[in-house]
C-alpha cells in the first residue's frame, strides 16, 4: 500500500467555511483527534477534502492546565514542521466533561468566534454523546454554523459516540459530515480506521471518497500513518478483492486466505472491481498470515456500498 497522502480532489473541493462534524468510536478518540489536529495545522488532503489555510489551530480541551499540558504530550507525536500552523491548547472549564452543546459550553465557543483576528481560525473540539441528538445539539450545531460562517472560520466537532441514532440528521444540520469507523490492520498491526467523506460517497467505487487510515508508533515515538483508498473494513475481504483485481485466480486466491473456492466467490459478490495497488511480497505475507491463524476467520460478509451485510452471518468454512 502506498504511503503517498491520497488527494484525489485537490483541485475540487476544500471543507468549507463552516461546521465540519467527525462522527467516530469512542474507543478511538486519540487516534482520530491527534491525526485531525495534523490535517488542519497542514492543510492536508489525505481525506479526499482539504482543510482551509489557517494560521492558527485551536484545539479545546475541557479542563485545567493539567489536561492541556496532557494533551501537549498526545500531540507531539504528530511532529509538524516549520510549515505548519501554530496549534494552540485552549483549556475550557475546570472539569474534563465540559459540555460544548450546552449553555455553557456554546457560549464559550461563540464568544471565541467572535473575537476578532486577523485570519481566520481553525476550531477542534471533541464532544461524547449517549446517542440522542436532541434540541440543544441541534440548535448548537445551528448557531455554531451560523457564528463560524459569519467569521469565516472552520470549525471541526468530533463527536465519540458508539451508536449514534440520528447520524443524517446531524449530517443535515451541518456544511459537511465525516465517518470514522474501526477496520481490522493488516498484516504488519497497528490501528486502522476509516474515513468517509458523505458528500463524496458516490465516488466510492472509484477509489475516492472513502481512505483507511493506518496508524503505528515510529521508532521516535512519532505517529506514523499510512493512507490508502478504502477497500474493505476486515483484512479478509481487503486481501480477496485485491487480489482478484490484480489477476489472482480464484484457486490462488483459496490457498492464500486458507478459504474454499465457494467461500472466495460469495465474498466477492456484488463488488464492483477497481484497480487496487498491491505491494510487492503482499501476497506471500498474507499467505503466512492466514496459514498462522491470523484475522477474522468469521468476518461478516461486506456489500458493494462497503457495509456490513444484515442478512448475512459470516460463516465460512476454512480448508483441510
Amino acid at each position: 500500500m502506498s504511503t503517498t497522502p491520497i488527494n484525489p480532489m485537490a483541485h475540487l473541493a476544500c471543507l468549507p467555511e463552516g461546521v465540519t462534524v467527525l462522527f467516530i468510536p469512542t474507543d478511538l478518540r486519540i487516534e482520530v483527534v491527534t491525526a485531525v489536529v495534523k490535517e488542519a495545522a497542514t492543510a492536508g488532503q489525505n481525506f479526499g477534502l482539504k482543510f482551509p489555510l489557517s494560521p492558527i489551530v485551536n484545539v479545546l480541551v475541557s479542563g485545567t492546565e493539567r489536561e492541556v499540558q496532557q494533551a501537549r504530550a498526545l500531540h507531539a507525536g504528530n511532529a509538524l514542521d516549520e510549515d505548519a500552523a501554530e496549534v494552540r491548547f485552549v483549556p475550557v472549564g475546570l472539569r474534563k466533561d465540559v459540555d460544548y452543546f450546552s449553555q455553557e459550553g456554546l457560549f464559550f465557543l461563540q464568544a471565541k468566534l467572535r473575537k476578532e483576528r486577523a485570519a481566520p481560525e481553525t476550531w477542534v473540539f471533541e464532544q461524547t454523546l449517549d446517542g440522542e441528538v436532541d434540541f440543544l445539539v441541534a440548535d448548537a450545531l445551528c448557531r455554531l454554523r451560523v457564528m463560524a460562517k459569519a467569521t469565516h472560520s472552520c470549525v471541526v466537532a468530533i463527536i465519540a459516540c458508539d451508536r449514534l441514532r440520528e447520524e443524517t440528521r446531524i449530517a443535515d444540520l451541518v456544511d459537511e459530515f465525516i465517518k470514522v469507523e474501526a477496520c481490522e490492520p493488516d498484516v504488519d498491526g497497528g490501528v486502522a480506521f476509516s474515513f468517509d467523506c458523505t458528500a463524496l460517497q458516490g465516488l466510492q467505487h472509484f477509489g475516492l471518497g472513502k481512505v483507511m487510515c493506518t496508524l503505528k508508533f515510529g521508532e521516535d515515538f512519532r505517529y506514523e500513518r499510512t493512507f490508502a483508498p478504502f477497500v474493505a473494513k476486515s483484512l479478509l475481504d481487503r486481501a480477496i478483492r485485491t487480489l482478484h483485481v490484480n489477476d489472482y485466480k480464484m484457486a490462488a486466491i483459496s490457498e492464500i486466505v486458507v478459504l474454499n473456492k465457494s467461500n472466495v466467490s460469495r465474498r466477492l459478490d456484488g463488488w464492483q472491481p477497481r484497480r487496487i495497488v498491491m505491494a510487492e511480497g503482499w501476497p506471500d505475507q498474507l499467505k503466512e498470515y492466514f496459514a498462522m491463524g491470523g484475522g477474522k476467520r468469521r468476518a461478516p460478509i461486506e456489500n458493494s456500498d462497503d457495509s456490513e451485510s444484515d442478512d448475512d452471518d459470516g460463516d465460512i468454512e476454512e480448508e483441510g
